[in-house]
């Protein structure tokens, strides 16, 4: 096989994939959490509202199961860890936020994770959904490593497509190569 069909194929599959990986918005009172982005929220990593809009993460519980075990409420707020360029290791200096996370999910038995691993811009469309994915699965392994159980995390990759900041120099490519973690209640 010709390596651009190959590499054809390959996309054609990592596109199909995700798309499987795909989830319908959720009712209110279904259990599970919601993603929102807006200028009104704060920032993921630090609780300040910073007003950037689309660079803003917060994850909520729509509804608990009554004994606690199932609420995102109290999980921890650093929720993102940055990668080098073109590197996917968890660095030293991100073992808290993997620790702390792993530490809730143990308090919370019916809370699950979903590793969201970006890129920057630079490279093809095809090396940022691999690099992606892989930091993805580095932060599901290290979750592992802690005991945290295969089928609470899930991990995927976005590549480049939700970039946390849109200019294009070093400061936001930094920026952009991380893994957000994202809990829901099952």
């Amino acid at each position: 096989m010709k390596p651009i069909h190959a590499n054809l194929l390959l996309a054609a599959a990592v596109m199909l994939a995700l798309a499987g990986c795909a989830s319908k918005k959720p009712a209110a009172g279904d259990g599970a959490a919601i993603e929102e982005r807006g200028a009104s929220s704060g920032s993921a990593t630090d609780g300040k509202s910073s007003g950037a809009g689309k660079d803003d993460v917060v994850s909520r519980s729509l509804g608990d199961d009554g004994d606690g075990s199932g609420d995102v409420a109290g999980a921890p707020s650093a929720r993102q860890i940055f990668f080098d360029l073109d590197q996917y290791t968890v660095k030293p200096e991100y073992q808290g936020v993997v620790q702390a996370t792993a530490d809730f999910l143990k308090s919370k038995p019916k809370v699950r994770v979903i590793i969201q691993g970006n890129t920057d811009e630079r490279g093809s469309r095809e090396y940022n959904l691999s690099l992606g994915q892989k930091r993805a699965e580095a932060v599901r392994k290290a979750l592992g490593v802690l005991g945290i159980g295969e089928d609470r995390i899930e991990s995927v990759s976005f590549g480049e497509e939700k970039p946390m900041s849109e200019c294009h120099d070093e400061s936001c490519w930094a920026k952009n190569r991380r893994a957000d973690i994202v809990y829901q209640a099952r």
